[in-house]
């Protein structure tokens, strides 16, 4: 009775809009208002990753990407003369 009881919440709730019904001020634990909204507690600490590069990056990085493609040999320093070359 008690799992069918509270199964309503992921059908009636989505993840996030449970997410923010969570409040430390209660004299309840997080540990246990996660469990009464099925959330895993690793939800509440997650911060979303930001992404890899800017637009103007992407163009740096394509740069590097085509050099090393032309000229395997090369290492890190000619690769970083070739491509302050290009960007000049």
């Amino acid at each position: 009775m008690r799992e069918s009881s509270s199964a309503w919440l992921s059908y009636v709730f989505r993840s996030k809009e449970r997410r923010t019904m969570i409040d430390t001020k209660l004299d309840i634990s997080l540990n246990k208002q996660c469990k009464l909204l099925q959330i895993s507690k690793s939800t509440l600490y997650y911060t979303p990753v930001k992404p890899f590069a800017s637009p103007e990056n992407i163009d740096i990085l394509n740069a590097i990407n085509n050099i090393y493609s032309d000229f395997p040999s090369y290492g890190v320093y000619k690769n970083d003369k070739a491509t302050s070359k290009r960007w000049i």
